[in-house]
């Protein structure tokens, strides 16, 4: 308990403590003294107040860390999901993390919640300090591979990406264009693990990417799933309609992309991506 006390707290603890044994001392001695004791009676509502304080906090506190608990596995179960990731934002703002820095528990759930919410590196920097605090703590240990594995997987992404941009400028500048480019298009697509959280000009990468080697249904899988959360975005429109219009170059490939458009199912897209 006294882990979760901010410093204001524990001295209104410690001086309650005062108040309240002085108050008991004043009372005993009343009593022998044969003296009048009702009106100090009122009095102990003070101390009362200044021990219950803090406690009411920690209690609140202990309240919260299983309430984020939750919320971050509903999201971590399906990060589409709106109300869950908001209600968990609002819960993580109202941590006074001042009161946790030393609650190597309270510390691990927070770090949770912003692994949940995609914020890789705030999260690593609070599961660092939970194992700071615990190093023995298997659960946070769980925790810190999970978010070291996401945030590799989300690196590897970026630089996939990368490439599938490099390649589809080579291919739109080039009069030759073959199966080769076609095929490199292919291997990465068909190598690429998806990261949780996503930015949109990434998805659409992967949609034109799609598109430019024939594989037109999924690439518009792609643009529609960009369109469902951010329905006026003029990229997505002019890349749906160069689709539809069979307006992007192609290059035929002789092996089909393994890439399924369903690894994308439960992937978030960000507009800016944190």
């Amino acid at each position: 308990m006294l882990n979760n006390l901010l410093f204001y707290e524990l001295i209104l603890i410690i001086a309650g403590s005062i108040l309240f044994l002085a108050l008991v001392f004043a009372l005993i001695w009343n009593i022998i003294k044969g003296k009048s004791f009702v009106a100090l009676l009122m009095f102990f509502a003070i101390p009362i107040v200044m021990i219950g304080f803090p406690a009411i906090k920690t209690i609140s506190l202990s309240k919260d860390k299983i309430e984020i608990s939750k919320l971050a596995q509903e999201v971590k179960n399906d990060p589409t999901d709106t109300t869950a990731k908001n209600t968990l934002q609002s819960s993580l703002e109202n941590i006074n993390i001042d009161r946790i820095k030393n609650d190597p528990e309270a510390l691990m759930y927070v770090a949770d919640a912003q692994y949940a919410l995609g914020n890789y590196d705030t999260a690593l920097y609070f599961i660092n300090e939970s194992l700071v605090a615990d190093p023995s703590n298997t659960q946070a240990m769980q925790i810190k591979n999970d978010i070291e594995k996401q945030k590799e997987i989300q690196t590897n992404f970026k630089l996939n990406i990368e490439s599938l941009n490099n390649n589809l400028r080579v291919i739109e500048g080039s009069d030759e264009a073959d199966e080769d480019d076609a095929n490199k298009i292919r291997d990465i697509l068909s190598t690429t693990d998806v990261p949780v959280y996503t930015d949109e000009a990434s998805t659409l990468t992967v949609a034109k990417s799609l598109a430019t080697i024939n594989e037109q249904e999924k690439s518009l899988e792609m643009v529609n799933k960009v369109l469902e959360q951010n329905p006026t975005s003029t990229e997505a429109l002019n890349l749906k309609k160069q689709i539809e219009t069979n307006s992007i170059k192609t290059v035929e490939s002789t092996t089909p992309a393994t890439f399924q458009t369903n690894k994308m199912d439960k992937t978030v897209i960000r507009q800016i991506e944190k």
